[in-house]
């Protein structure tokens, strides 16, 4: 895996674009050629890329955050994921939505196969649905994850991601643990433990005895390698528990597909909150990672 320099001093924002209801998820869309955010208060908005000029808002709206965005480009269609359980098809074009399909949990994180035939679904139920991504049809339904933390609070699953060739796909929950199945099957092929992301602090900020409801943490992100042959998983790591609750530094772990072992775990110094998505470059060196409290 070769590590090659990045000069920040020639990274710079181009644009920035804002909306009042805060943003909570985005994709760029090719069909429409614009950028699409969901928002927290239910909305799609779209602006015209690249210039980024006045946005058009979807009519239709979830009834909570929408938590996930989709491209499913064979289709020129976009998937939408929301509190309020539902998973809408779009034509993002004109911003008219085609099909819902409603699950069981709050989706938290919603991925398309690489082959374009199949969405991942993961919600607060602690399942990974896999769907048609042209009907909308149960494909299969996969539970796991823990129910309980060790803590005994419910835990949650926050992030899925398939493998470039679709084989295989993985699955990130509260407790740290990762979950590789074949997407055929469901049979798990790994186990991994990311158990440096799971907060399981003993105090409050204020020094009093911690509860369930301060418990936090969990995996975050998952994302292959481009030959499918490392995973990496990231989220907050070395939580202070004196201090606020996501002012732990941002950290990744990468594991070997193939055999499960660790080969490396790094900590973003003086970078906090939850590492929420990476990627790795082709070459084997991981050029983008981002996040925040």
């Amino acid at each position: 895996m070769s590590v090659l320099p990045v000069d920040a001093q020639r990274m710079r924002n181009t644009q920035t674009v804002t909306h009042p209801a805060g943003l909570f998820s985005g994709v760029f869309d090719p069909t429409s050629q614009r950028f699409v955010a969901g928002t927290i208060d239910g909305r799609l908005v779209a602006w015209p890329y690249p210039d980024l000029a006045e946005p058009a808002v979807f009519d239709w709206r979830h009834r909570g955050y929408v938590s996930a965005l989709a491209v499913l480009a064979h289709q020129r269609r976009l998937v939408s994921a929301g509190y309020d359980r539902r998973i809408v098809w779009w034509d993002p074009s004109d911003g008219v939505p085609l099909r819902e399909v409603l699950v069981d949990g709050r989706p938290m994180a919603v991925t398309v196969s690489p082959d374009q035939r199949i969405l991942a679904i993961v919600d607060d139920d602690r399942w990974l649905r896999l769907v048609d991504a042209q009907t909308g049809a149960l494909v299969a339904a996969y539970e796991g994850h823990p129910a309980m933390t060790v803590k005994q609070t419910p835990s949650s699953v926050y992030c899925v991601a398939f493998s470039p060739d679709s084989r295989l796909v993985a699955s990130g929950d509260r407790t740290g643990l990762v979950l590789v199945r074949e997407t055929a099957t469901g049979a798990v092929v790994q186990r991994l433990s990311a158990t440096r992301f799971y907060s399981d602090f003993r105090k409050k900020p204020d020094g009093s005895p911690s509860d369930g409801e301060y418990e936090l943490g969990g995996v975050r992100m998952l994302s292959f390698s481009h030959d499918g042959e490392i995973l990496i998983a990231g989220g907050m790591a070395d939580y202070d528990p004196n201090s606020a609750a996501t002012d732990g530094n941002m950290g990744l772990v990468g594991f070997s597909v193939q055999s499960g072992e660790q080969l490396f775990a790094t900590v973003l110094d003086g970078e906090k909150g939850y590492l929420q998505t990476a990627a790795i470059h082709p070459s084997g060196m991981l050029i983008a990672a981002g996040g925040g409290g």
